[in-house]
């Protein structure tokens, strides 16, 4: 049965209160990814009608109310159920194949969602684990939580001045996340998989710390006397400088490409290899520029929600190729991805929350035509048979 028979039977289904929890799926999935699917074929099956848009927004409305838990039950398999459908909703691929899908629902696994995880590596090589429980610590006279406490182990750490103070590194496993503020007040927020080096205490005319993997900077200003004090962010390949701003760096060190994104203020880019020609270039608000080894690029109006949805415990994709999602979900679930045989070059587009199940991101996922297993903490990435 090809897809535009599959579509008019789950219709007719749906309509007369028919359609099974899976095919309302399906169908509410394809509805809402009408305008960039692009054509389905016999002018998007005879233009879905007026009865049937209202019908699929009230059940999705009643859907998500029904469901609607109390703290104590946010777990239920009723509100999973509508996390799912609501998902599929938001998650659209350009090329959808209904009638071959991947049951992943059903699998028993242990991956689950990152979370707060650091540990601190202070300078003579001692590595203290952080609280799962906080979600940032605080460089100022003392090193602690966000929330007052004290870092354990590190109760009597003298921070010392300026010029001997202490270098420590803030890392990131796979899998986890965590906040820090700096001795100037300076946030920073750190993605999976990330490290950032940073001393107890900033020199008198400059401030700098080094970055590996992805990390989001809220710069305070300074001042150094009447003069304002630099803040310089070194990663692979490239130095970033600024006064007082918000921006973001992507800058993992097994991938080609770094990627910088102004969301305010005022950067400028340079790269350390000075062979390259145009070596530096200065970000306006909602720039990005990329550098990928050889080529130094600067894009204008990009998607900064995109950018940072990692900081705000999303998944954002926009036109994004399969290996771009999967290298997201790799790290943030702390798994191995494993590519067998070709696939298609779908783009994928959609917004999913990044606490969302591993197993149901995949069903998501298998609405197009890529085949997903799981074997252990290796997902298996294939294309399915026509």
């Amino acid at each position: 049965m090809n897809n535009q028979e599959e579509l008019r039977r789950l219709i007719a289904r749906y309509n007369n209160n028919e359609a099974t929890e899976e095919e309302r799926l399906v169908l509410e999935h394809w509805y809402s990814t009408i305008d960039m699917v692009g054509d389905t074929g016999e002018a998007q099956i005879d233009h879905v009608g007026e009865e049937l848009r209202l019908r699929i927004e009230r059940d999705i409305s009643e859907l998500s109310i029904r469901n609607k838990p109390k703290k104590s039950l946010f777990k239920n398999w009723m509100f999973n159920v509508a996390a799912l459908l609501l998902m599929a909703i938001t998650f659209s691929v350009w090329k959808l194949d209904f009638t071959k899908r991947s049951d992943l629902s059903s699998v028993e696994t242990s991956i689950y969602p990152g979370g707060y995880k650091a540990t601190l590596e202070l300078e003579g090589g001692d590595v203290v684990e952080l609280e799962s429980d906080q979600h940032g610590i605080r460089t100022g006279e003392k090193l602690s939580y966000f929330d007052g406490s004290p870092v354990k182990g590190l109760e009597k750490e003298i921070l010392g001045s300026s010029e001997k103070a202490p270098v420590y590194v803030l890392k990131t496993p796979k899998g986890g996340t965590y906040q820090i503020s700096l001795p100037d007040g300076s946030q920073v927020w750190l993605n999976a998989g990330s490290s950032l080096r940073y001393p107890a205490k900033f020199e008198s005319d400059r401030r700098c710390v080094e970055l590996e993997g992805e990390g989001y900077f809220e710069i305070k200003e300074a001042l150094s006397g009447k003069v304002k004090k630099k803040f310089i962010v070194k990663s692979k390949h490239q130095e970033i400088e600024v006064l007082g701003t918000k921006f973001n760096v992507q800058a993992y060190s097994e991938d080609l490409k770094i990627t910088t994104t102004l969301l305010e203020g005022s950067v400028k880019v340079s790269l350390l290899d000075k062979k390259n020609h145009d070596s530096s270039v200065f970000l306006k608000p909602g720039y990005q520029s990329t550098f990928d080894g050889e080529k130094f690029r600067l894009l204008k109006s990009v998607n900064v929600e995109e950018a940072i949805a990692w900081k705000n415990g999303l998944f954002v994709f926009k036109e994004a190729s399969l290996q771009t999602v999967m290298k997201q979900i790799e790290r943030w679930y702390d798994i191995e991805v494993e590519y067998r045989g070709g696939f298609s070059d779908e783009l994928f587009n959609g917004k999913v929350h990044r606490d969302t199940k591993l197993t149901e991101l995949l069903e998501i996922l298998s609405f197009s035509k890529v085949d997903i297993k799981i074997d252990g903490r290796k997902v298996i990435i294939g294309s399915k048979n026509e």
